[in-house]
């Protein structure tokens, strides 16, 4: 005789769905770290601003960002890490705020006079790149490092 009756069947099948369904939802939402780590300062001068943004509808769009860290500027390396961000596209600008005004300073023709960069060191011609071309797949941890230009 089975331990298992026909309707503890029934119930033991919809326990395990559920079970499955749950974990599965759980593993879409799970939270990651995104460490980003900035090389290419020029000098010890002000703070790194990194900003992380989550779609092209906002890529680069002042206030519009998904997040943003700041810490004192480092010849060699700053590190930042945006935590519990559910998987997704990401897409990340840094700047080199030396004068620590809180804005990336241009020059009377428009080029930044502050060095900045972008996730997957993507650039443009003569202007930020497209989402696209910096955007990181985020699923799990991860670790990225820009270079300052």
């Amino acid at each position: 005789m089975s331990a298992i009756q026909p309707t503890s069947r029934a119930a033991a099948r919809w326990l395990a769905t559920c079970i499955l369904a749950t974990t599965s939802a759980l593993a879409q939402v799970h939270a990651a770290d995104l460490a980003v780590t900035v090389k290419g300062a020029r000098s010890a001068q002000g703070l790194v601003l990194v900003a992380l943004y989550d779609g092209p509808e906002t890529f680069l769009k002042p206030g519009k960002h998904a997040g943003v860290q700041m810490a004192p500027a480092d010849v060699e390396a700053v590190t930042v890490v945006f935590r519990n961000l559910p998987a997704g596209r990401y897409a990340i600008t840094t700047f080199h705020d030396e004068n620590t005004n809180g804005k990336l300073d241009f020059n009377l023709t428009g080029s930044p006079v502050e060095a900045l960069g972008f996730s997957n060191d993507a650039f443009g011609v003569a202007a930020a790149p497209a989402f696209d071309k910096a955007v990181i797949d985020l699923t799990a941890d991860a670790a990225i490092t820009v270079q300052l230009r």
